[in-house]
Formats: C-alpha cells, structure tokens, sequence
C-alpha cells in the first residue's frame, strides 16, 4: 500500500473527486480517499509512477505529496521551484507565514484554503 497526503479537501464530495481521479490513473489497483485524515490509500501495480498520481490530483483541483508512511504528514509542502513553504520563516521573519482572511463566501473559503496549501497557519 502507499499513501499519498491531499491538500485543499474539505468534503467527503472532494475525496470522492481525487478518489475518480486517482482511479483513473494508469496503475492503479484501488483507491481509498479520507478527506478527515487528509490520505489517500492506493494499491498501486508495481513501477507505477507517483508523478502520474500527483498528476491526477492537481488535475481535480487538489495538491498532493507522497506521505513517508501511512498516517505521517510531510515536514512541509514544497512550491513550484521546490523550496518549502509550510511553517518555514521567510528571510527577515522571526516564525511561520499568519494569514487572516476577512470576508464570507466562496472566494473567502478559496483564498483561505490557498493559504493553508501554502503553509500559513
């Protein structure tokens, strides 16, 4: 078995999403999705590569990242350049990256989520 760690679920709807997506990723065997723990669980044919998992998530709409261990979560999700982001102080800052969001509605709940994908806190 081998995990994957989803960010941006905050609905079972969103599991069943990267759940169908995962699924219809070449190699893969069968696809459980929790969207409380933040994991997905594949059974995975063997040389399956985990580019065309991420791949499958980020199509949905979600992040993803290889978790170490089933229930582990990564020290820190990585950016585009692959610099990390989660909790790390940026140059200057004395701890991790606060941000408030002030507002209601879908656009609220979207720069909010986007915020946590990115680390803050």
């Amino acid at each position: 078995m081998t995990s994957l760690r989803i960010d941006g679920m905050t609905c079972r709807s969103c599991a069943e999403r990267v759940r169908e997506a995962l699924h219809k990723a070449p190699g893969v065997r069968s696809v459980a999705v929790s969207f409380t723990e933040r994991l997905a669980t594949l059974d995975l044919e063997e040389g399956t590569p985990f580019k065309h998992l991420i791949d499958a998530v980020v199509a949905a709409g979600f992040g993803a990242q290889r978790a170490e261990r089933p229930g582990s979560r990564p020290a820190a999700p990585l950016d585009k350049e692959g610099q990390g982001f989660g909790g790390a102080a940026r140059p200057g800052e004395a701890g991790p990256l606060r941000v408030a969001i002030i507002g209601s509605g879908g656009a609220a709940m979207a720069a909010a989520l986007r915020a946590v994908d990115r680390g803050a806190l």
